[in-house]
């Protein structure tokens, strides 16, 4: 039983992966749709991606630690809820600066998501152990699919 037990942490990853990967890929689909709504040309699109990666790229060590003191879990589980609760708020947004705001502070929460689960991976015994890092890494990409 230990030699499947140790995969369900990833299996955790590779869902929550998923979530936040949903979450990310429904924003492509909707592009057009904000800039229209607030009346901002589509050469400034670039910009709420640009925002979102800053977020991401800054809380990236900071998560990471974090989950070490308090548990993978914990963190990547608050970062889920608190990133749902920013995608509505930037869903409600009603000016260009909101949106960019938002926006940053998605990609910052969506630290405490990806890298986290990732550390997942290290559950596994030390020779499956980049399987099951591809295997947590693919959760995103699928739930950019969906999304």
């Amino acid at each position: 039983m230990r030699r499947y037990g140790e995969w369900l942490p990833v299996v955790g990853g590779v869902l929550a992966n998923v979530v936040f990967g949903a979450y990310v890929g429904s924003f492509s689909s909707l592009l057009s749709n904000i800039l229209d709504d607030v009346g901002v040309p589509y050469a400034e699109g670039g910009l709420i991606g640009s925002a979102f990666f800053a977020g991401y790229l800054i809380s990236q060590v900071p998560f990471a630690i974090l989950a070490e003191k308090l548990g993978r879990w914990k963190v990547i589980s608050s970062g889920l809820v608190l990133y749902t609760f920013t995608h509505f708020f930037f869903a409600t947004s009603s000016t260009w600066f909101e949106i960019l705001v938002y926006r940053f502070i998605q990609g910052f929460i969506g630290g405490a998501v990806f890298i986290p689960s990732l550390q997942l991976a290290f559950e596994v015994c030390e020779r499956r152990r980049s399987l099951a890092t591809g295997f947590v890494a693919c959760g995103f990409n699928i739930g950019t699919g969906l999304g």
